[in-house]
């Protein structure tokens, strides 16, 4: 068949040329008339150095995201600063307790003493295994850990500031938790392990970090999947400046 049209008067051609601009609605930018988004531009409060304050009782944060996994078949890498009071609890987790079948991480950080000696415990597997743990650790809040899942040689690498201060094998499969993301807490029903401290910074990358790129991680900014700046210092938002738009709904917590 032929369709064709015959074009009468004078018509006007143009180009359409796409605007790219901050489409999230959080922001502090947010553009409604761009086209689509550049992942970068997006700008949020920034209103200093500040931290969130968990109580140990019932603070947390739930982030709405279900790629932040540690599986067999996707990596991850977990990088945080924290102040630890009394026994501490859990930074960050997605978590279902005695489920095999999923997999999960959780990261926990205490000083049970409270002598400024503390300990990082870590589980990456869903079947109720016992915790990996490194003990002995200052408490500096200074200090940035990075927790990395799913190299080839050990699946859990644990390093203070630019050092391997541990690593060990977890059992984990090809399906990730579809508990919860949180930070302060754990998504298990029998212990929800509220974290008593304050939180500084955590960020994430979807690969196994290298000793190279931690060691260069301001020069780093690829695969990163979340990054928590903690420096609102106002709201019930904690805002994801990634571009990846992960963030997080505060519940208790105080800034």
């Amino acid at each position: 068949n032929s369709n064709d049209a015959t074009i009468y008067g004078n018509p006007v051609y143009s180009t359409f040329i796409p605007i790219s601009g901050c489409t999230d609605e959080l922001a502090e930018n947010y553009n409604p008339d761009v086209d689509w988004s550049d992942g970068s531009s997006c700008t949020y409060p920034d209103n200093g150095d500040y931290s969130l304050s968990f109580d140990g009782v019932d603070d947390w944060v739930t982030i709405d995201n279900d790629d932040i996994v540690f599986t067999s078949e996707q990596s991850l890498t977990v990088a945080f600063q924290a102040n630890v009071d009394s026994d501490g609890g859990y930074i960050i987790t997605r978590y279902e307790n005695l489920n095999a079948a999923n997999s999960n991480f959780t990261i926990g950080f205490n000083d049970t003493d409270n002598d400024g000696v503390c300990t990082i415990a870590i589980i990456g597997r869903g079947d109720g295994g016992e915790n990996y743990e490194i003990n002995d650790i200052n408490c500096n809040e200074n200090n940035i850990f990075y927790v990395v899942f799913g190299d080839n040689d050990y699946n859990v690498k644990v390093y203070l500031n630019n050092s391997l201060i541990g690593q060990t094998n977890r059992i984990v499969n090809s399906t990730p938790s579809t508990a919860p993301l949180y930070i302060g807490r754990c998504g298990g029903s029998d212990f929800l392990g509220f974290f008593d401290g304050t939180i500084k910074q955590i960020k994430t990358w979807n690969i196994a970090l290298t000793l190279e790129q931690i060691q260069n991680i301001d020069n780093y900014d690829e695969n990163l999947s979340s990054y928590y700046k903690f420096n609102a210092g106002e709201g019930q938002t904690l805002y994801d400046h990634s571009g990846n738009t992960n963030h997080g709904t505060i519940n208790g917590a105080t800034w």
